[in-house]
């Protein structure tokens, strides 16, 4: 492995944690200039306080990065999913950053990567070829146990938020993450060391099983709103802009609060005024975006189709709910 190769990939794991948790920054922003992809994003007239006031709304807001909110069913951050990413940070030595809301912010994750690169080049450039080893299997093992698991859900809840910057920085994180994976899987692994033998036990990923709403009859329109806002039941994100704009389409209201909240007085709305029908048509809609945008990534990125396909499963088996929900309307209250 080439030690500028691995210590520039260090370097694009940092860049990207930093505006993931920060925001575009004045230490940043010359970074982001020298690349032309990134640059081209920037919105122009481009000034400070604003992109801070665009991060805020964006990330802290809108879209919760964090692994334990795109995989616990609870739809909370924390809980167990943060302690199993906790102890990956022990066992290398890894502080997360104080900015993180949790550990398991994907911020905080993208550091660590920063953090193991740094250190297998520096292994690399010391001749220790043994230590550059660990550093490696560690990043293939966390790359398999943690973030390779909701990348795409938030990535594509990124690209599909509205804002061309952080589209932008989502499609080369993407990019970047897929190119360590192919590097790194193809790397071989030791068959004594603890890490390797964790990584071929942990190698399948699947999501939690989805209550079945249809066979209760007593589902009501709050259960199926906070099923919608569940990531891996549902398989997508939506966003509390992506709740404002449907019912600003739909002209519904839909009061104050949290997603779930939010999402349910959309749905009682639809229903006391005859568009419940209308409304789950372009929910539907809104789940056939994120199926194709599921497609989209494992064509690009074959190898990470074994992390993207429960995700695009799960999605076209909400956008089947969606469709047999519509037709039981009426029963539905």
């Amino acid at each position: 492995m080439n030690v500028n190769h691995v210590n520039s990939r260090s370097h694009a794991y940092a860049l990207f944690a930093n505006l993931l948790l920060y925001g575009i920054s004045e230490s940043t922003l010359p970074i982001i200039n020298q690349l032309s992809d990134l640059a081209a994003a920037l919105p122009q007239p481009f000034d400070l306080t604003q992109a801070a006031v665009a991060h805020e709304h964006l990330l802290g807001m809108n879209i919760f990065a964090n692994e334990s909110f795109f995989l616990d069913q609870t739809g909370l951050v924390g809980g167990e999913v943060a302690d199993g990413v906790l102890e990956s940070y022990r066992r290398v030595g890894y502080t997360p950053p104080s900015a993180a809301n949790s550990a398991d912010h994907m911020g905080a994750e993208l550091g660590l990567l920063s953090f193991l690169a740094g250190a297998q080049a520096d292994a690399l450039t010391d001749g220790q070829a043994v230590m550059a080893q660990r550093m490696q299997q560690e990043q293939r093992l966390f790359l398999q146990q943690h973030l390779l698991r909701w990348l795409a859900p938030c990535v594509i809840a990124l690209q599909r938020a509205g804002d061309g910057f952080y589209a932008e920085v989502a499609n080369l994180l993407l990019a970047l993450v897929a190119d360590h994976w192919r590097q790194i899987s193809a790397a071989p692994i030791g068959s004594d060391d603890e890490i390797a033998l964790t990584a071929r036990a942990d190698s399948t990923f699947s999501l939690p099983i989805t209550p079945d709403l249809l066979e209760n009859d007593k589902t009501s329109l709050r259960d199926i709103a906070e099923f919608l806002v569940t990531p891996p039941y549902a398989g997508i994100y939506v966003s509390r802009d992506a709740i404002t704009e449907l019912g600003r389409q739909q002209q519904l209201p839909r009061g104050f609060g949290e997603r779930k909240l939010l999402l349910n007085n959309l749905l009682q709305a639809a229903a006391q005024y005859d568009l419940a029908v209308t409304v789950f048509h372009e929910l539907g809609n809104v789940v056939d975006g994120w199926c194709d945008a599921y497609a989209a990534i494992i064509a690009e990125y074959p190898l990470l189709k074994p992390f993207v396909s429960p995700w695009q499963q799960r999605a076209t088996q909400t956008r089947q709910l969606l469709t047999q929900i519509s037709q039981l309307i009426p029963l539905i209250d």
